[in-house]
């Protein structure tokens, strides 16, 4: 796992639980992974052009879901970062 790995070099590791992302976008109404993806727009509008088309229930997952999925930890952990220390 990449955490253990990091843990290994000396590299503190925090995981950030996805209740909490979505504990922070719920004022974006943010429940899905797209509306997740549209709520990290409403903060970073120039992330605007990767946003993928909600997908069908058929399809798989965009590939630039993963930038927003990260996006989107960032900002929980900047709203939460005092609990981390």
């Amino acid at each position: 796992m990449i955490g253990s790995d990091a843990e290994k070099a000396g590299v503190s590791v925090i995981s950030i639980r996805r209740k909490d992302v979505l504990k922070y976008f719920c004022r974006y109404d943010a429940g899905s992974t797209f509306e997740l993806a549209e709520a990290v727009c409403a903060l970073h509008p120039c992330l605007r052009p990767r946003l993928p088309k909600p997908r069908k229930p058929w399809e798989s997952e965009h590939y630039s879901t993963a930038l927003f999925e990260a996006a989107a930890r960032l900002a929980a952990f900047s709203k939460y970062k005092k609990m981390f220390h």
